[in-house]
């Protein structure tokens, strides 16, 4: 465009373009941070995902362990279940070798086909007379692990 005097006006628009553009090297360098972001939270979901199923088994396992304490205490005190059937392991009732009673290969809900497995050892006249300390263990293996939990309870006569 020509000016009275001779001059000639410049437009700004072709330098405003160069500038508001990115250059090919941003979009790359924004790309790998993009990408080392992303896999992180992948690796972090991984994580997450292998957390929750390990809780899920701890869950499990208390549940039956919860579940077999609450059925040997509404049990008789002379029920074959209660019976101290191995003296040697009276002083370490969490003992998963020397064993009174086991169900091996149980699932969560106490049924053949599972994981896990439910040992409870008996001590009788423990604390006291007429008194019986019973321990329920569950063990299963964990990505090669093998895990466990225990409680323990007293009952009287």
């Amino acid at each position: 465009m020509q000016l009275e005097g001779g001059g000639s006006m410049h437009t700004e628009k072709s330098d405003k373009k160069s500038e508001a553009a990115f250059t090919l090297v941003e979009i790359l360098v924004a790309i790998v941070i993009l990408s080392v972001g992303l896999l992180s939270i992948a690796g972090l979901v991984t994580t997450v995902i292998r957390g929750n199923a390990q809780s899920k088994r701890l869950t499990t396992a208390i549940s039956l362990a919860q579940t077999k304490i609450e059925e040997l205490k509404n049990k008789s005190y002379d029920d074959s279940d209660l019976e101290d059937s191995n003296p040697a392991n009276n002083n370490d009732l969490t003992s998963t070798t020397s064993v009174d009673h086991s169900e091996t290969d149980i699932d969560g809900e106490g049924n053949p086909g599972g994981i896990y497995t439910r040992i409870w050892n008996i001590a009788d006249d423990s604390p006291s007379a007429n008194m019986k300390t019973i321990t329920v263990i569950i063990k299963w293996n964990d990505s090669g692990k093998e895990r466990k939990t225990s409680f323990t309870t007293v009952i009287s006569q």
